[in-house]
């Protein structure tokens, strides 16, 4: 498994993104099916081997990463799956695994405390309103369907 760049950008120009800051080398991450959150003065990045990474970016030219929620997360080949943060929690779509509530309010130990597991559900996305999680996914229960005999 290759390493993997967290980069930061300055996009002041829109149509020339400059490097800023960049943290290479974790090879343990699996990124393809990551999301980046932004609050700072950390990013949330979602990882399929190492969880939920929290990065503190308050130094935009050295970024640091500062710990993980260390559960592996579920991969797709089809694209990333979501992530918000909303003040403590942070909200993690984790395909047929659920929704997972990961506790930040220490960034060197994201903790999991909560789990949605919908039946026969994927969670693909997740965004936190106020006091609601809306989540969407996709049914993998197999419809039914009326058979004639003749």
């Amino acid at each position: 498994m290759g390493a993997y760049t967290f980069y930061v950008l300055n996009v002041t120009n829109p149509s020339q993104p400059q490097v800023t800051g960049y943290l290479d080398g974790v090879t343990s991450w699996y990124c393809h099916d990551s999301a980046v959150e932004v609050v700072l003065p950390y990013a949330y990045v979602r990882s399929g081997d190492l969880g939920l990474l929290v990065m503190d970016i308050s130094q935009k030219t050295n970024p640091a990463l500062l710990g993980h929620s260390g559960e592996r997360l579920k991969t797709s080949a089809s694209g990333s799956f979501g992530l918000a943060v909303a003040g403590r929690w942070a909200y993690v779509a984790d395909h047929t695994a659920g929704l997972r509530v990961i506790d930040v309010s220490d960034p060197a130990l994201p903790t999991q405390i909560g789990l949605f597991q919908p039946k026969d559900t994927e969670i693909w996305d997740v965004q936190v309103i106020g006091r609601h999680a809306v989540v969407s996914g996709r049914s993998t229960a197999v419809s039914p369907r009326r058979v004639i005999a003749e």
